[in-house]
């Protein structure tokens, strides 16, 4: 179990198959983004006191996402709540993720950008299996 396992898996199921969700810190241009797309970061990562059975360990695993919704600036705010929606939070269910809790802005006009923008902290619970390596007895 890596810490980078875990952000990758994260970020792997906000995505789900949609290419318009991309990593904060991304350097790809705005201008070379489709219409609506979505950056996630990853705010916190929290793991618990494990759970011991026989072969493995199970780590109660909690994670808070930072994420943004842009659109164009002619783009239906019910729009990115929709991309949220149908994107980013099936992705995370999918994912085998349960969502705890979300926090979701009005839409607002982001002039550096000249983007309409949401902004939502999502927290996520989930688990991380460790496996206890298999010995002969030797």
């Amino acid at each position: 179990m890596k810490l980078n396992d875990i952000i990758d898996g994260i970020y792997n199921a906000a995505r789900g198959s949609s290419d318009a969700v991309l990593r904060e810190y991304n350097k790809v241009p705005v201008r070379n983004q489709p219409d609506i797309y979505a950056v996630v970061g990853v705010s916190s990562v929290k793991l618990s006191e494990s759970f011991c059975y026989e072969g493995g360990e199970d780590y109660p695993l909690e994670i808070a996402l930072s994420v943004r919704i842009l659109g164009k600036e002619c783009c239906d705010p019910m729009t990115l709540y929709s991309f949220l929606d149908e994107t980013i939070l099936t992705g995370l269910s999918c994912g085998g993720y349960v969502i705890k809790a979300i926090n979701v802005s009005n839409a607002a006009f982001d002039h550096a950008l000249r983007r309409l923008v949401i902004s939502s902290e999502i927290t996520v619970c989930g688990s991380c299996t460790r496996k206890e390596a298999l010995t002969d007895g030797a």
